[in-house]
């Protein structure tokens, strides 16, 4: 176990404070720089700081590795009279905050499994120095190290909702919404019962005058009296409520500003403006309605931030210095969450939504983006929800011989593969190793013939590594990033243009048709099988595009059912 002190003037041997890292971020000068001055700006005494090593043999911790450590380090923490721990490596975190996650609990000072001793998550010199991106959450942790050390440490995000108003009735919804006809802008944030359009619905939906305060009601959402098989609510039709709602939107000349905007408009447009999933009119009329008032504080951020460096443009994680981890796990059935605890969520969305958009938007001014983002992402805005909504038109038919078709092939490739000494000689050492596995763990034993029926995975790539490396003698040309022999299907091109032998390059070529069929089969055919029926003989696709998600700026897409 090593340590680093900062300070020679500490003849107590208390260290209030106490820094994590693993060996490889362990260099004095650099914690002393990113870690140590900082703390003691924030009025931390120098000499109450002291850094630790964590013990980590491999790439990370196991956890039998941590619990062993943590058990030596434990007592000398409480003789030092230790109160606040930054811990740089997610796996001692975990253990530490007995928390499945690291990153959600950033800043958060959280109780640690040593009594008397509070603990925040991190991050090393050398990930800062890697990505600039780290420094400020890095310094958000220790901002909150250096407030439990001097007794003002508050939770972040605990005060960011000075005003809230979560009508109920027709009435007051009425009056809520009138109300905001007053702002020249206003965010906007639905949470649905699925992230499919055609069962999306609203559940709850908000909106926010400022980052600070802001209104949320249900719409389609009913709370049981009494959960019932742990749900806490039902959808039903709310159409006065609805109606509201598209009276609003039609009729407010402000700004509406949401997060991901193609989704939450999808739906509204959807929901509120379309008679039926074939309403081309309702859908384009909506569109041009809507548009115009739109703009996107994810489109705003991804001008700001748009770089080589890693970062997240989801809302959480954008206002995490600002609303700390709000999420809620079962936010994918919102039927699972009670009604208020679903009103107060949805609300800080749209308080959130502001935030963003008010530390980013400046951002983008100052970069010149102003252009790139009004004229090119948002005037796109207009194309993805129609595509969004319309969705791409398939046959069934088609979809049927199509996957008739290429399970066929499918079947030859493997078939071929089979009939091959390497994949045989493959397969025996496969079975060989589960022999061994297995026998190794049990008294009664077993042989060859136990696992007869053991096929081999073409999908494994542990068990292709052992056919292209140990079996076909190739030499390993790539690495995984566990830096283990890649078997991935770039890998097999690079290896088939080195082959000459005839016989060996159809055993590489039909791996790699193997692999893109496969995909296929697996990835898109159920997609499309799943597509939306609207009754014309064709079935729909309803895709999720997004505009602001590659670093080249070029439109992705993700979800192809949704």
């Amino acid at each position: 176990m090593r340590h680093h002190t900062f300070d020679d003037t500490n003849t107590t041997g208390q260290y209030p404070v106490v820094l994590l890292f693993k060996n490889n971020a362990f260099l004095k000068h650099h914690i002393e720089t990113y870690f140590v001055d900082p703390l003691v700006q924030l009025g931390v005494a120098r000499k109450g700081i002291i850094a630790f090593n964590l013990l980590c043999a491999g790439k990370s911790p196991k956890a039998k590795e941590v619990s062993e450590y943590l058990e030596q380090l434990t007592p000398i923490l409480q003789h030092m009279g230790t109160k606040q721990i930054y811990c740089a490596d997610s796996a001692y975190f975990k253990k530490l905050a007995s928390r499945r996650k690291s990153e959600d609990f950033l800043s958060y000072m959280l109780p640690s499994i040593i009594e008397g001793i509070d603990v925040t998550f991190g991050y090393s010199y050398s990930q800062i120095i890697y990505d600039s991106t780290y420094k400020d959450k890095a310094d958000r942790a220790l901002n909150s190290i250096a407030e439990s050390y001097k007794g003002t440490y508050v939770p972040v995000g605990s005060n960011i909702i000075k005003g809230e108003y979560y009508p109920r009735t027709v009435e007051d919804i009425a009056f809520a919404l009138k109300s905001l006809h007053q702002y020249e802008a206003v965010t906007i944030d639905i949470e649905a019962f699925s992230l499919n359009i055609h069962g999306a619905n609203i559940a709850t939906i908000s909106f926010a005058i400022d980052e600070h305060h802001g209104i949320c009601f249900p719409v389609d959402y009913v709370e049981h009296h009494i959960p019932q098989d742990n749900l806490y609510g039902y959808y039903k039709l709310n159409p006065p409520v609805r109606d509201l709602l598209k009276q609003f939107l039609t009729e407010y000349r402000g700004k509406l500003i949401a997060h991901k905007a193609d989704y939450d408009f999808k739906v509204l447009i959807y929901t509120l403006f379309m008679k039926n999933a074939s309403d081309h009119v309702g859908m384009i009329d909506a569109i041009d309605l809507l548009h115009p008032k739109i703009e996107d504080s994810l489109l705003v951020s991804f001008c700001a931030l748009n770089s080589t460096e890693d970062y997240k443009l989801g809302l959480k994680a954008l206002a995490h210095e600002f609303a700390g981890n709000y999420g809620q796990e079962n936010i994918n059935d919102v039927r699972k969450i009670p009604l208020q605890q679903l009103l107060t969520y949805n609300l800080k969305d749209t308080l959130c939504t502001w935030y963003v958009y008010k530390k980013y938007y400046p951002v983008l001014e100052q970069d010149n983006q102003t252009y790139y983002y009004e004229e090119i992402l948002l005037k796109s805005l207009k194309v993805v929800l129609e595509m969004s909504i319309w969705g791409l038109p398939v046959l069934p038919t088609d979809i049927s011989k199509a996957e008739a078709e290429l399970t066929k092939l499918l079947q030859a490739e493997i078939e071929l593969l089979k009939s091959t000494k390497f994949v045989k000689r493959t397969q025996y050492l496969m079975r060989v190793a589960l022999v061994d596995k297995y026998n190794k763990t049990h008294q009664k034993q077993k042989t060859l013939d136990d696992f007869r029926t053991e096929e081999i995975n073409f999908n494994s790539k542990p068990q292709m590594a052992i056919l292209l490396y140990e079996v076909m003698n190739y030499p390993v040309i790539d690495l995984t990033a566990s830096k283990q022999p890649s078997a991935g299907s770039k890998t097999i091109k690079k290896l088939l243009d080195l082959e000459t032998d005839e016989v060996r390059s159809r055993i590489l070529d039909a791996l790699i048709n193997y692999s893109s069929i496969e995909k296929i089969l697996s990835g898109f055919i159920p997609a499309f099988k799943a597509a939306y029926s609207k009754g014309d003989g064709r079935a729909y696709i309803n895709g999720s595009f997004n505009l602001g998600a590659t670093i080249s700026g070029r439109l992705s897409s993700s979800d192809p059912v949704i």
